[in-house]
């Protein structure tokens, strides 16, 4: 190889030499199967990129319409160059001879994918139509190209235009040779090797010669790059890691790192990144592998801790236990791989209420749960109450050392409590005037039981009862309700009867009493002088 090149590079280069560069123009190169592009402006190429449409896209399109195969509809696409009809003979023996203008109009669909492919990058690259385009390459000679081109941009016709190697300054060739376009990329990229030709550096990698293009200053990479050396694969694996659970978590110690590889440049030590030069001597060998893990306990512990805590204004010392596998150990113990390390002082309030044995005060925290009609139901006002260090927590709170901890027990709840926390009327009341004094009937609605007993109003419940609330049949009130609630005498002057009256008429006991009624009972006196009875 004498050079290297991009094809719409060598191409531009013999086009538009740099002097014409500050221009906005388009170099499109149209091959078989691909379609480069380049753009200058302001003095030089700004971008370059390519479709996968091109010249056979046309061919395609006339092997499809016309039935004929591939190097057939090749030539068929050639001919329209330069003829004005093509005659042709299809698959199925037929000739046919048909004029330029109705093969385009068969294979306009592909003109117009073609054509917009290569405008719609033209624009992708340039943000915006470029002053003039340039077309080069055998596809370049598709009939109707250019101008279909320029009609995609909005350019004039004369914008667009097809550039033979006729373009190329300074160029002298035989009379025969073709000036078309399609030698214009293969002159430009014979004339990059000659102005610019690739120089080769060889050196040897582990006693095997490798050959680089010298197109920038090489490295030691590079040689270890060309020579297909994977670097990753030659540092040495780590030492063997091991497991150990400490309190209840899996650490995982690893090993010591193995070691990057050795990298030699004529025998000295040497770096990826150090410059190379023809005829160097360049070895690298594989690092070596990493210890297995070593660890002791200390080396897992920063130090043992211990707490000081007060509780309900008593102090207690908390002190860690360290066990290895279930058995009491120091810190110096090397420990194995999977081996079980327990190294622990309590952290909540729970934990450390259970290690010092005051279940009674544990008991305290537990939240105040009972079951209503077999729903659980939970009572936090009624639950006891942690506070550390004058605020309040709870049974999973984190206890550090000098921690001050003050436990409220749970505090009594009443039937009566329970249904005004439930918003659960017990009774049921109604206004009467009896007598002429004003009196609140009233009865109850629920009936509350723990374990098949009525509770009263006043009965006490625990953390853990399991109450069942019943509603009692509902019924008005009648005037016999009224005696629940006074006591009534019989005057010493009385015969004995009485009279019921509801609202000043006569009633009975069983009579129903609305909200205001007035009641009474009239007692019925005896007057000896005449004998006659009267009402008091």
């Amino acid at each position: 190889m004498e050079a290297l090149t991009l094809e719409p590079i060598a191409a531009i280069n013999v086009l538009i030499p740099p002097s014409m560069r500050r221009l906005n123009v388009a170099l499109v190169d149209i091959g078989a199967g691909t379609s480069d592009i380049a753009i200058t402006d302001l003095g030089t190429v700004t971008a370059f990129g390519m479709v996968p449409v091109a010249g056979d896209e046309i061919t395609e399109a006339i092997s499809d319409q016309l039935l004929l195969d591939f190097p057939l509809a090749e030539k068929a696409k050639r001919d329209l160059h330069v003829s004005d009809t093509i005659t042709v003979t299809d698959i199925l023996g037929f000739q046919a001879e048909i004029s330029r203008e109705e093969t385009i109009e068969k294979i306009s669909p592909a003109l117009e994918r073609l054509t917009n492919s290569i405008c719609e990058e033209i624009l992708r690259l340039n943000n915006r139509p470029p002053k003039a385009v340039m077309l080069a390459g055998g596809g370049s000679l598709t009939p109707g190209l250019p101008d279909r081109i320029a009609n995609r941009l909005g350019l004039p016709a004369n914008r667009v235009a097809i550039r033979g190697i006729d373009a190329i300054s300074g160029l002298n060739l035989p009379d025969y040779t073709d000036r078309g376009p399609e030698l214009v990329t293969p002159i430009g990229i014979a004339i990059a090797a000659k102005k610019a030709p690739v120089q080769y550096c060889t050196v040897y990698v582990n006693d095997q010669p490798v050959r680089l293009f010298e197109v920038k200053n090489l490295t030691v990479g590079d040689c270890l790059l060309a020579a297909g050396i994977k670097m990753n694969k030659l540092y040495g694996k780590p030492g063997l890691a091991m497991i150990i659970n400490l309190n209840g978590q899996n650490i995982t110690i690893p090993g010591s790192h193995g070691e990057a590889p050795v990298i030699t440049r004529n025998s000295l030590p040497s770096a990826l990144d150090e410059e190379i030069k023809s005829g160097d001597i360049i070895t690298v060998s594989k690092g070596h592998d990493g210890l297995p893990a070593e660890v002791c306990i200390k080396d897992l512990i920063d130090e043992v801790p211990e707490k000081s805590i007060t509780i309900n204004g008593r102090q207690y010392t908390i002190h860690p236990a360290i066990t290895c596998n279930e058995k009491v150990v120091s810190l110096e113990q090397i420990l194995a791989d999977r081996d079980k390390v327990e190294c622990r002082v309590p952290e909540t309030a729970e934990e450390i209420l259970t290690i010092l044995n005051l279940n009674n005060l544990l008991a305290e925290l537990k939240p105040f749960r009972i079951s209503i009609n077999e729903k659980e139901t939970f009572l936090p006002r009624h639950s006891g109450k942690l506070y550390k260090n004058g605020l309040e927590a709870n049974h999973h709170s984190i206890v550090d050392d000098g921690d001050n901890l003050r436990i409220e027990k749970k505090s009594t709840l009443t039937v009566k409590e329970l249904a005004e926390i439930k918003q659960l009327a017990l009774q049921e009341s109604i206004p009467v005037i009896f007598n002429g004094m004003k009196i609140e009937l009233s009865r109850g609605i629920l009936e509350f039981q723990r374990e098949g007993a009525v509770l009263t109003e006043d009965d006490e419940i625990s953390a853990g009862d399991a109450i069942t609330i019943l509603k009692k049949t509902r019924s008005p009130f009648i005037f016999q309700d009224i005696f629940s609630h006074v006591n009534v005498d019989m005057p010493a002057s009385s015969s004995g009867g009485f009279v019921l009256l509801k609202n000043g008429e006569k009633t009975s006991f069983h009579e129903s009493v609305e909200p205001g009624d007035h009641l009474k009972i009239v007692w019925p006196a005896i007057n000896n002088k005449n004998s006659t009875i009267k009402y008091s």
